[in-house]
């Protein structure tokens, strides 16, 4: 054996025993590449094939014995089953969902059905509605459908029969490839179309059904309910984000003034809310059992105080939703509270890494959701800070403080550095002053903000007692002056053109080597950077090669977007009701944030690079190396098509379908981007979720 293989393979068996933090992280890239998969795959028996792939695991790690085996086929086998249990087990719980959806929009149709949740908003009530049984070929039976009623409507409650005229839309696939997905978001969600009532909605019966689901959901809305009745409006969205873990409950510009400022994440309940609430119960059940000297006498008060705190937020996650990061707190405060119980350590790689592996059993496409990656990110990054601490000696009052304020500011950076790409990739935007809005904002809210609402919400519902909310809110508004102050700063938001995923998944090799490569030497240490460096190298390389689209055309394509010389789009039009959502995402895509009103292209554009000129509803989109024919309606040129197709027209795009010769070819149909050379990319269409 050559010297470079024998410390290879003493590399491999020093790492060997990390296998446990590195399989949750195989299993999840085997998910991840189904979810990125171009079409729906053929398998039989996929959960079979997990199932084995998942038994073959366990047989190597038990056969391997380090004298006998090499190493290094050994972790390629493993790593390989742990890949095919991901992909197959994700293909198989998504295909098995087979969640109902409508097939067609469906105008002005009544419909009846079972309100199964609600969910507030800060503009609009939305509420879950199961048909049923349905006489409608269109609706398949037991779809759940979402309609949104605004604040004067109606509001049923859980449980009730409703009868009512609504306009039912599809979800729809994305509008270009790496923008949001409806379609597969409604699929994973459980309903199956969305839309709105035309008349009042009529309440004809009262649900007999009452299982425990639908009780903590009349728990959720009676909650609302009493809070809403105070008639403070910010009071009650701060209740509704807070405490009920409601999506989009806080005001629109609130909103995005604290995710400029990059304090977003505390209006989205997440680990974040669950530790200060976790904690809190502990302090307040630990100094009352303190006061039972019958029971301090005979057992360590901490552990009915753990309970009590682990009940409390058994609780907590129910009435707020049970949301990815919550869950993700949750399980995390589980076995924190089990491993003090037993006197192991507390914060741990392998606890957090347990977690997700967890979790994605549970449901695999969480390893796609925004909520996991940013709440993963942060809990790793700050593990890995954190987890190696020892405090040792006394300090002084002074020392504390200045310990704590160090602890906030580098939590704050390793946090914005481990989630900084998943927000990019995402949200395509970067808050460049999040550590300013972090330092100003978040203690105000961890002392202030939360423990009122959390006050006031008891207090509230049980007494009617609102003074704290009312508090609660002044500082909320306080808050919101200073990110509304951070907002304003030089580019305080920068918008970021799309990330290419292999930049994404990169960065996660990277962040994983630094976490979990154990280095014991100075050459090992060089090394372990060198490769770091490399991934780095590739990630910039990666981002610099990637190129934008120059045109985008929606699902129908009634929406289209040109590129201009100045590298922003232009829009055919300034509104569609059927692709609303296309406008901010292809302009983000784009590496834009348009803020001024939209124009419709008019006549066109001029420009050395690209321009168009419309017609008669007919735009020519003309570049350097291709030219594109734009039809937006039914006009007189439609016995002219044919002609079009034959002459130097590379795409045609229309409104409607074309039936004329030499023409397939040339008509790309579908949501789908064209970029400087040509070259075609389509969004995905043909999956499980969009049938």
């Amino acid at each position: 054996m050559s010297r470079y293989n024998w410390l290879m393979n003493k590399f491999l068996f020093s790492q060997y025993p990390n296998l446990i933090l590195w399989a949750p992280f195989v299993i999840a890239f085997g998910a991840l590449s189904y979810f990125a998969w171009p079409f729906e795959p053929v398998v039989a028996m996929p959960y079979i094939i997990a199932a084995l792939c998942a038994a073959c695991v366990v047989f190597a790690i038990r056969r391997f014995k380090q004298d006998q085996t090499h190493i290094t086929y050994h972790l390629s086998l493993i790593t390989l089953l742990l890949f095919g249990f991901g992909f197959f087990y994700a293909t198989a719980f998504s295909q098995n969902l087979a969640t109902p959806t409508v097939k067609r929009v469906l105008r002005e149709i009544e419909i009846t059905g079972r309100v199964e949740n609600i969910s507030y908003t800060a503009e609009r009530t939305r509420i879950f509605v199961n048909l049923g049984a349905s006489v409608d070929r269109s609706i398949p039976d037991n779809t759940i459908i979402r309609l949104s009623l605004k604040p004067e409507e109606n509001i049923p409650r859980a449980g009730d029969y409703i009868k009512t005229t609504a306009t039912l839309f599809k979800p729809e696939p994305a509008n270009a490839p790496g923008s949001f997905d409806m379609a597969k978001f409604a699929y994973f969600k459980g309903f199956g179309a969305t839309g709105f009532p035309h008349k009042e909605i009529e309440i004809v019966g009262a649900g007999a059904e009452n299982n425990f689901r639908l009780k903590v959901i009349q728990l959720r809305t009676a909650i609302h309910d009493k809070i809403a009745a105070h008639n403070n409006i910010g009071a009650t969205r701060l209740v509704d984000s807070l405490m009920l873990g409601h999506s989009g409950a806080i005001a629109r510009d609130d909103y995005i003034s604290a995710k400029t400022a990059g304090i977003g994440h505390i209006f989205s309940i997440s680990g974040f809310h669950m530790t200060l609430i976790g904690g809190w119960f502990f302090v307040f059940f630990y100094f009352l059992f303190r006061c039972v000297p019958w029971l301090a006498a005979r057992i360590p008060v901490r552990m009915p105080a753990l309970m009590c705190s682990w009940i409390c937020l058994l609780f907590y996650l129910q009435i707020s939703g049970a949301l990815v990061p919550s869950q993700r707190s949750f399980a995390m405060a589980t076995i924190a509270m089990v491993a003090i119980l037993f006197s192991r350590n507390l914060i741990s790689l392998r606890n957090v890494c347990l977690t997700m592996g967890l979790l994605i059993l549970i449901n695999p496409n969480y390893v796609t959701d925004i909520g996991f990656h940013l709440s993963f990110s942060a809990i790793f990054g700050l593990v890995w800070l954190f987890g190696g601490r020892k405090f040792t000696g006394t300090r002084t009052r002074l020392q504390k403080i200045w310990r704590a304020v160090r602890d906030m500011f580098w939590a704050t950076i390793i946090a914005t550095i481990f989630t900084g790409p998943f927000i990019a990739y995402h949200f395509n935007d970067a808050q460049i002053y999040s550590i300013i809005g972090n330092m100003l904002c978040v203690p105000m809210f961890s002392i202030l903000v939360m423990p009122l609402v959390l006050i006031g919400t008891v207090t509230g519902v049980l007494f009617g007692f609102y003074l704290p909310l009312d508090w609660a809110e002044i500082a909320f508004n306080f808050i919101i002056s200073i990110t509304d102050w951070v907002s304003t700063l030089p580019y305080a938001m920068l918008a970021v053109p799309r990330i290419p995923g292999i930049s994404v998944v990169l960065f996660v090799i990277a962040a994983l080597i630094l976490m979990f490569v154990i280095t014991k030497t100075k050459k090992e240490k060089l090394i372990k950077n060198i490769v770091i460096a490399i991934i780095l190298f590739l990630i910039t390389f990666s981002l610099l090669i990637s190129k934008r689209p120059i045109f985008y055309s929606g699902q129908t394509g009634e929406l289209v977007a040109f590129m201009t010389d100045s590298g922003r789009l232009q829009f055919n039009k300034s509104s569609s009701s059927n692709e609303r959502m296309a406008f901010d995402s292809w302009d983000r895509l784009n590496g834009d944030i348009n803020t001024e009103p939209r124009r419709p292209i008019g006549k066109g554009f001029a420009g050395e690079k690209y321009s168009v000129s419309c017609e008669d509803k007919v735009c020519t989109f003309t570049t350097p190396k291709w030219k594109l024919v734009y039809i937006q309606q039914f006009v007189p040129l439609y016995k002219n098509i044919g002609a079009i197709c034959n002459s130097d027209t590379d795409f045609l795009v229309s409104f409607f379908r074309v039936n004329a010769p030499d023409c397939k070819v040339k008509m790309p149909r579908g949501p789908f981007v064209i970029y400087k050379s040509g070259r075609v990319e389509y969004s995905q269409t043909n999956r499980a979720w969009h049938q």
